[in-house]
């Protein structure tokens, strides 16, 4: 073959071939077969060894690598939490909330791995009883299909995912990281438009999310919308509370400083954000990342009010959690609050013009019994089920061999560009 190719032509590999010599015209045992190249071969060819090496981690087409998945086996899915960093936050709550339910829901159909990071002990005691996958070079593990429970922001994540599974999924929560300039990197942008184009789903948690994709990429990508759900019940015994909660982080599309400042002074504050920024001392300020997930439950049970004057949301996991323990949530007049009013149709849900209004609608509700939800939010085992469905299509079909094919193409191309 490497002479020949010296020539101009190529040899074509036949995929799980079995080549008869004729009269055992080639003298050779299995065992010498996987020794190393003779000197000779390395001497005459020494692109041999160059070219044997690019096939397995370049060349190699990715139906051949995902072959034996044509076999009859029972389904693996691979949960991808690789990106939790230790804290609390929006996107770990999606993700661990829709594994608890995911779990139960498909545990008859098919394995399901959750992949993590070896060195990730912060939220050790939630995935407590999983299979758990630790990702590596060697490992010979394959699965029918990966689903992360949130976007990409880095190739290498969608590297991983591609060489993993020969289906790929993702829920798009939202573009805030390529939104905001400051956040934003030319790499990441492409990355988040490449995704949603060669993925095999992709969702997402509204239809604003949905329609600010497509607006700002001007591109028509056939997402799911599946709302999120909430496993917070409103309480007997039914308590007022005695503070404001706010609730954001340090990014300024969260409103948390503006806030702040509208209503220091007028009525018992607690923030919970991220990091602390310069606050009144008198303003008890909560790092989010830090606390149980019991610690939360009770500060939101003992608010009267929430406040969430997040200027760009995805959808808001803490407005449909302070709603269903029936607790007052005034946000601003945005496009998805607009669509979460209609959706929920939640008498407790108060929409503000502008941070202007905060003081006077908080000073309304506080003195006021809050309204008894008529009709819970949607619970995470609904939400579970509708992503169940989908998968069991995903897996009902065959490869989508053109997208494979199209995303080795494009990190191929990537990781090219980066050896420049």
């Amino acid at each position: 073959v490497c002479r020949m190719n010296r020539y101009g032509y190529s040899a074509l590999a036949a995929n799980r071939a079995y080549v008869f010599h004729h009269q055992c015209a080639l003298q050779v045992s299995r065992a010498s077969l996987h020794q190393a190249p003779s000197e000779p071969l390395l001497r005459r060819y020494p692109e041999y060894e160059r070219k044997t090496a690019d096939y397995k981690s370049v060349d190699r087409d990715p139906v051949e690598r995902f072959a034996s998945l044509y076999r009859p086996h029972r389904p693996r899915i691979l949960y991808d939490l690789f990106h939790l960093t230790a804290a609390h936050t929006g996107t770990s709550d999606f993700g661990l909330s829709l594994l608890r339910e995911l779990a139960r829901t498909i545990e008859s159909e098919c394995d399901l791995f959750v992949g993590v990071d070896p060195e990730q002990r912060f939220f050790a005691h939630e995935l407590a009883g999983y299979r758990i996958y630790e990702d590596r070079l060697d490992s010979p593990m394959i699965f029918d299909l990966v689903f992360k429970p949130c976007q990409l922001m880095f190739w290498s994540e969608f590297r991983r995912m591609e060489r993993l599974a020969p289906r790929l999924s993702y829920t798009m929560l939202d573009i805030i990281g390529v939104r905001c300039d400051y956040l934003n990197s030319p790499r990441r942008q492409i990355l988040l438009q490449s995704a949603a184009a060669l993925c095999d789903c992709v969702f997402t948690i509204s239809e604003f999310s949905r329609s600010d994709f497509s607006v700002f990429y001007r591109a028509d990508i056939p997402f799911r919308v599946i709302y999120p759900g909430t496993n917070s019940v409103s309480m007997e015994g039914f308590c007022a509370g005695e503070y404001v909660l706010v609730m954001g982080n340090n990014l300024a599309h969260k409103g948390v400083m503006e806030a702040i400042q509208q209503m220091n002074g007028r009525w018992p504050l607690v923030v919970l954000g991220g990091e602390k920024e310069p606050v009144p001392v008198n303003v008890p300020w909560l790092a989010s990342g830090t606390l149980s997930r019991q610690h939360l439950r009770e500060l939101f049970a003992n608010a009267r009010v929430l406040v969430y004057p997040s200027h760009y949301e995805g959808f808001g996991l803490p407005v449909i959690d302070a709603l269903a323990l029936g607790k007052p949530v005034v946000v601003l007049d945005t496009a998805i609050n607009r669509e979460l009013a209609s959706t929920l149709d939640n008498s407790n849900l108060y929409r503000i013009r502008s941070m202007k209004d905060l003081n006077s609608t908080v000073a309304e509700l506080f003195d006021r019994e809050p309204a008894r939800p008529t009709v819970q939010p949607r619970r995470w085992r609904e939400v579970a089920e509708e992503y169940a469905q989908v998968f069991r299509e995903l897996l009902g079909r065959d490869f989508d061999v053109a997208k494979m094919r199209a995303r080795r193409q494009t990190l191929q191309t990537v990781e090219s560009a980066d050896g420049l």
